[in-house]
């Protein structure tokens, strides 16, 4: 049987800083006190000193590098002189220590450790199975879990390195790879993330509630004791969860203390059934059978959480898993977030994810709205276009009164060119891109700020190598007034969607001073000429 030494620091370990020999019964075994990985000793070069040394060399010069580290830093006071000399003696000691390693056996080394944050997210068990699977494709075909209670996996490289992959549950630190859940509104979504799926909180009610449907002013006036109980409104305990229905229904401020939160989505609903008064917030994978209540958007309509409402985006609470890949990221983390993203990995995370990565080709016509709810009042034009069209699942956002793409809208757009280009779509078909807009300028502004944002969207796509058939602005679908709300957020979009019918460009939208029509949404004294002008089939 092999003996090895702790790799861990002395201050941090007693089995460390005793330099004691432990057994190694397999590459895979860790310290006992710490945990930490091991070093394997020759046991024929052991007794000799020239061995001692040999071992002991990569321990202590780690140890001496960073002890050298810690004393570098308080060395604020000392003369520049004195700090360069101190500095030279550290990077020998890196030098030695590295010297030293490089002379080792890939396997007696140090081992390399890639760690993801978040992998609670999805569940261990289920993240464990996903970079099994992603480390035995990527050519680690030894990759395994030694201890299913551990979130660690192991595998050693074609040269025999050991690669350690850690798991933690943990939510991803600043500048960390790591999953998370964003906002699909705002800037919660970033260019470093990798979007893995939708998901959505669904808001759950007693089964005798006499409520129908809530907008997210209403939840938010809940949220912050302005409408009925302050302690009727129950919320998970998990900090994720509860960051995210922050910034989704409060703009990011703290949430009231007084919520009561549960660790455990069951209890939630234990505690909502018993309460005629109360509602909760849980994960859509997690209602069971408990009474879930439509959320209201800008337009009036009232959207239930399910595949169709999450993959257009419709649905208010929608938000998206990524993995958060920060610039210089590792490459084997890179693709990691590839293989999460492609059709092996989606396939298994369909059972927690309600939609995956890859956009949908939804059904013709709008998403269906809850039932007994109204539908919303959609521009004539825009019903006649959309009527036999499916939409290309994924929301392309702007700023208020922005017409270009972000960094993030222009690389949503491209995923979803991507997409067209490759001719995942039926022969013939025609690519629409309508865009709205809910923004201060009155019924005519919005209506123009709209055509401006699908004309960017197509002018993207037209990079791509896609032709756009129709390109068209809605302008806004909600009531004025809503500016400075999540909701009004939701609507400054740009939507791509497929028709097997041949469709031809309506003719230019105008606006002249008017007293407005009822059901066209015309407003401050315009009258839309042409707002009913459909597009027609060629």
């Amino acid at each position: 049987m092999s003996r090895a030494v702790c790799t861990n620091l002395p201050a941090a370990c007693s089995k460390a800083a005793s330099r004691a020999l432990l057994p190694l019964k397999s590459p895979d075994d860790r310290c006992p006190e710490c945990g930490a990985a091991l070093l394997p000793i020759d046991a024929a070069v052991e007794a000799s000193p020239a061995g001692a040394a040999r071992w002991l060399v990569p321990v202590v010069g780690v140890v001496l590098v960073a002890t050298a580290g810690f004393f570098l830093s308080g060395l604020g006071g000392k003369s520049a002189s004195e700090s360069g000399v101190r500095a030279g003696a550290g990077a020998g000691l890196v030098t030695q220590a590295g010297a030293t390693l490089e002379g080792q056996p890939p396997a007696a080394g140090l081992p390399a450790t890639l760690t993801l944050h978040g992998a609670a997210l999805l569940g261990p068990d289920l993240m464990a199975e996903l970079v099994q699977a992603f480390l035995r494709a990527d050519g680690l075909n030894d990759a395994r879990r030694p201890d299913p209670t551990v979130p660690l996996l192991v595998a050693r490289t074609s040269a025999g390195a050991r690669l350690e992959f850690r798991l933690d549950p943990a939510l991803s630190v600043s500048g960390a790879a790591g999953l998370r859940r964003v906002s699909v509104l705002g800037d919660d979504i970033g260019v470093d993330d990798i979007t893995l799926g939708l998901d959505a909180l669904a808001v759950v009610v007693h089964p005798d509630s006499p409520l129908r449907s809530l907008t997210p002013g209403q939840l938010r006036q809940r949220l912050l004791g302005r409408a009925g109980r302050a302690d009727a409104v129950h919320l998970p305990a998990d900090p994720a969860l509860q960051a995210l229905v922050s910034r989704q229904l409060l703009a990011g401020e703290g949430l009231p203390t007084a919520l009561p939160a549960h660790a455990d989505s069951r209890e939630l609903l234990k505690a909502v059934a018993a309460d005629p008064e109360a509602i909760g917030l849980v994960p859509l994978a997690e209602v069971g059978t408990a009474r879930v209540l439509p959320v209201a958007d800008a337009s009036g309509a009232a959207w239930m959480p399910d595949a169709q409402t999450l993959a257009a985006e419709r649905y208010p609470l929608t938000h998206r898993v990524v993995m958060h890949l920060p610039a210089g990221s590792d490459a084997r983390l890179q693709r990691l977030a590839s293989y999460l993203a492609g059709p092996a990995a989606q396939q298994r995370l369909a059972s927690r994810l309600a939609v995956p990565a890859v956009p949908q080709l939804l059904a013709a016509g709008q998403p269906a709205t809850a039932e007994t709810l109204p539908a919303p009042r959609l521009p004539r034009d825009q019903t006649a276009l959309i009527r036999q069209a499916r939409l290309l699942g994924g929301r392309i956002g702007f700023e208020a009164g922005a017409d270009t793409l972000d960094a993030v809208a222009r690389a949503e757009t491209e995923r979803l060119g991507r997409l067209l280009a490759a001719g995942q779509i039926p022969r013939g078909a025609a690519i629409l891109v309508l865009a709205s807009a809910n923004d201060p300028g009155g019924f005519c502004g919005n209506r123009t700020l709209s055509e401006r944002r699908a004309a960017e969207v197509a002018r993207v796509l037209g990079e791509l190598g896609v032709k756009v058939d129709v390109v068209r602005g809605i302008g806004r679908l909600g009531p004025a007034g809503l500016d400075a709300t999540p909701v009004a957020t939701m609507e400054r979009r740009a939507e791509i969607w497929i028709s097997e019918t041949p469709l031809r460009q309506p003719p230019p939208f105008r606006c002249s001073p008017g007293p407005g029509r009822a059901g066209e949404g015309a407003a401050e004294g315009a009258t839309p000429v042409g707002a009913s002008a459909a597009a027609s089939a060629s």
